[in-house]
């Protein structure tokens, strides 16, 4: 059952933690589907996706990210235990332009409310060996891994909570081990003229 677009924008949270359940060949299909159909500059497309869900492959991704910086290593994900079953590596030409970045960032925003309207989570990873996320992934020499996604099914719920400007923005772990998220709240980001 899909949720409504509010309560996918506030209710999606970055997943670090899965659950040991592989995702469906359809249901990556469906989140890829939706990401396909994000704005690009230009109209250019030039984002392609590899899914990695060879448990060997997988578990070469995985030992060659990082992972939730501010916690570190509190909600890095153990192999076999809480890491991702998969991931979705979003690749970009070689020498692409900024503009990549930007059609990346709609394309992986698309996919990650797609995931969660789906009961999945995702992390957005930007944090990765690059040289070596490509030799994993056998790259051709006119591609390259701009971002990875990790994707299962969550096995924790984080929480966002507003912030004013002034305060931190880390992320923190509460005694009941739940991640809060600080958000900026909105009256904080306008500036109207």
């Amino acid at each position: 059952m899909d949720i409504k677009l509010k309560d996918a924008l506030t209710g999606r949270r970055s997943i670090r933690r899965f659950k040991q359940k592989d995702v469906s060949e359809s249901e990556i299909t469906d989140i890829i589907d939706m990401a396909r159909l994000s704005a690009s500059a230009g109209n250019a497309q030039p984002l392609r996706y590899v899914v990695v869900r060879s448990n060997s492959l997988v578990k070469s991704v995985f030992d060659n990210v990082a992972w939730a910086a501010y916690i570190k290593p509190l909600r890095t994900p153990k192999w076999g235990v809480s890491a991702p079953r998969c991931f979705i590596a979003v690749t970009a030409p070689a020498g692409f332009s900024n503009m990549a970045f930007a059609d990346a960032g709609a394309a992986i925003q698309s996919l990650m409310l797609a995931a969660h309207g789906k009961g999945l989570g995702a992390c957005w990873i930007g944090a990765f060996d690059r040289s070596k996320i490509d030799e994993l992934l056998a790259m051709p020499n006119n591609r390259q891994v701009i971002f990875l996604v990790a994707l299962g099914y969550p096995d924790e719920n984080p929480v966002s909570q507003n912030i004013a400007a002034n305060e931190s923005i880390k992320y923190y772990l509460d005694e009941k081990d739940c991640l809060h998220v600080p958000k900026i709240r909105t009256a904080d980001l306008i500036e109207w003229l």
